[in-house]
């Protein structure tokens, strides 16, 4: 009975398809809903009839349980199932697996993806009960802490293939939405840190911390580089630890290769829309001397091996942030040209960005100066404000022109 009505259902966007038919798996769960909510008279009547005169029959029961009916056994009408165990098999020779399937009736296309299992993770019976639950989270923060939130900031990891494709993803989506762009230039292009921020009650400039000693990223780690981290480090310090003693450089040069890897393919793609188009990045101010090298290790910016996709470099130099004075700003410019060999248009503090956590005021004077010193500095191709907005909003508007006059 409710196949007839099925039937007759389905027919009408079939008919009305433009030239091609809906896929059917749309179509089958359309019909199902419409089921749900469809009625009829006379099949309804022969129903109770076959049922018998019961007064607590519950006709939408009925029909709820015939649609349940056809999840299982599937449509009659249409010859659709719902998802079926595939039947496969592995075999493993060495590091070799050999894997085959049996066709399903019907199947088309098989989709096969692979996902490494988690490195030395036991399996844990369900918990049952509130306090063993937070006594287990307890235990796996002591082997390795979560990823800290910094003020807004909160870090992802770049090499995580979602977080990776997702980032290339919206890159390539705004080149396509902006076609009359000259270039594209590339934000938080690094491993997770907040740079700016000073630590002073720890007596560190600035908050450094090292990220990313999960098993999965290790296992990445491992099968890009061929090095085999000992099994008998069982913790997530452990390994960091034996990382730092003994392949800390080789670590440094992994997490570059990654941001290497996203210039590279984000450069490829502005090219093929436009050949003229150029490719920025705001990079992170440090210099290879600077805090043992973070720039590569932690960060994970090589400006020297970036250099051959960036073709124009705006380091974010905040030298207030970090505690510098309008000088630095200078120095730093110069030695980003000499790294780089690229066009170099820093982009300077418009605006007090430390004095709500320092108390730290951009005079009239230092805004003067930061221009000046940005502008003239050997190397430098131009000036660039953080943020435009920031100068109408503070009336600097004018400060910024009388320094731009004056520009030789």
């Amino acid at each position: 009975m409710v196949s007839t009505t099925c039937a007759s259902v389905i027919d009408r966007p079939l008919r009305t398809a433009r030239g091609q038919a809906p896929s059917r798996s749309l179509i089958w769960l359309n019909t199902q809903k419409r089921a749900s909510v469809t009625t009829n008279f006379l099949i309804e009547s022969a129903l109770k009839a076959v049922e018998g005169d019961r007064k607590d029959l519950d006709v939408a029961k009925l029909t709820g349980d015939q649609l349940y009916v056809y999840a299982i056994l599937g449509d009659p009408a249409m010859k659709l199932r719902l998802p079926a165990p595939l039947e496969a098999a592995f075999t493993q020779v060495g590091d070799t697996v050999n894997w085959s399937a049996q066709k399903p009736r019907g199947a088309t296309r098989l989709y096969v993806s692979f996902l490494p299992a988690d490195r030395k993770m036991p399996r844990l019976e369900p918990l049952k009960d509130r306090k063993t639950a937070l006594d287990r989270f307890e235990e796996a923060n002591a082997a390795g802490e979560p990823l800290p939130q910094v003020e807004w900031y909160q870090g992802a990891n770049p090499s995580v293939p979602e977080v990776f494709d997702k980032a290339l993803a919206k890159f390539k989506n705004a080149v396509d939405t902006h076609p009359g762009l000259d270039g594209m230039w590339t934000d938080f292009i690094r491993w997770p840190i907040h740079w700016e921020v000073r630590d002073w009650e720890e007596g560190i400039d600035p908050y450094i911390y090292d990220t990313s000693f999960d098993a999965a990223t290790l296992t990445r780690f491992e099968e890009a580089t061929g090095i085999d981290i000992p099994d008998d480090l069982a913790t997530a310090p452990e390994q960091a630890q034996w990382i730092y003693d003994t392949v800390h450089d080789e670590w440094g040069q992994w997490k570059c290769s990654i941001i290497n890897k996203f210039c590279e393919e984000a450069h490829a793609y502005l090219k093929s829309k436009d050949p003229d188009k150029v490719l920025g990045a705001f990079t992170v101010p440090w210099k290879v001397s600077d805090y043992d090298g973070a720039i590569l290790k932690i960060v994970g910016q090589d400006y020297a091996a970036m250099s051959e996709w960036v073709e124009v470099w705006s380091p974010m130099t905040y030298y207030d942030m970090m505690d510098y004075s309008t000088e630095w700003i200078g120095e730093f410019t110069t030695y980003c040209k000499q790294v780089t060999g690229r066009p170099t248009i820093p982009i300077i503090m418009g605006f007090s960005i430390s004095l709500d956590k320092y108390g730290d005021e951009l005079t009239p004077e230092e805004l003067y100066d930061s221009i000046m010193t940005t502008a003239t500095a050997e190397g430098s191709d131009g000036v660039m404000m953080f943020w435009y907005n920031s100068i109408l909003d503070t009336e600097r508007l004018d400060e910024v022109v009388e320094a731009y006059a004056e520009l030789p």
